[in-house]
Parts: C-alpha cells; structure tokens; sequence
C-alpha cells in the first residue's frame, strides 16, 4: 500500500502544538487555509477516535484573518 505524503504543516503542527493554547500562524492562501481545515478536521477525528476528547470537543482549531493576512491554528485541549 503506498504511503500517503504528509503535508509538511500538519507535521509542524504535530510537533509545535503540544499544550492547550500553543498557536502558530501562516501567512493567508486561499488553497492553504483550505488545506489547513482538511488537516484539522482529519487530526480531531483520529483524537475522537484515541479519546483524547470527547465527541463535542475539538484538539484544534482555525483561524482566519484575510484582512490582516494570516491564518492561525490554535491547540485547544
């Protein structure tokens, strides 16, 4: 079976976001927010899935600015 690449910000953020309220920000795209959500929603579910949080909660989170021109995600729990 062949391995599916990893997109080099979801291993940045398996790694720099260890704590509740660790962030790091990205300079806006259109494609690279949407790509951000994908991740994210990928990383909540497989934590849903270890239970690491409850089924209403969320690990991490996105958040866009395209006036300031930034996208950040942010460790919740």
């Amino acid at each position: 079976m062949a391995e599916r690449r990893k997109l080099k910000e979801r291993i940045e953020i398996e790694k720099k976001l260890r704590k509740k309220e660790d962030s790091i920000r990205y300079e806006f795209s259109d494609t690279l927010a949407v790509q951000l959500r994908r991740c994210i929603a990928d990383l909540n579910r497989l934590a849903k899935m270890d239970r690491i949080i409850e089924k209403d909660q969320l690990l991490y989170s996105v958040k866009t600015n395209r006036k300031a021109g930034y996208v950040d995600v942010i460790r919740n729990y």
